[in-house]
């Protein structure tokens, strides 16, 4: 994953995008990550409760 992740910004600083550019798509993906996993533990939670409240 991290080499995949180095290529492609080697492939776009190549192409011409600024550092800046490059620094936004980096925090873009970081937040990203974050909402997914966030969003994995509250679907998990919710499950865990109903199952809780069902039984």
């Amino acid at each position: 994953m991290q080499s995949a992740q180095r290529k492609a910004l080697d492939v776009l600083n190549t192409v011409g995008l600024s550092n800046s550019v490059v620094k936004l798509i980096e925090k873009r993906h970081r937040v990203d990550k974050r909402i997914a996993y966030g969003g994995m533990i509250i679907t998990v939670v919710l499950m865990v409760a109903f199952w809780r409240w069902t039984h």
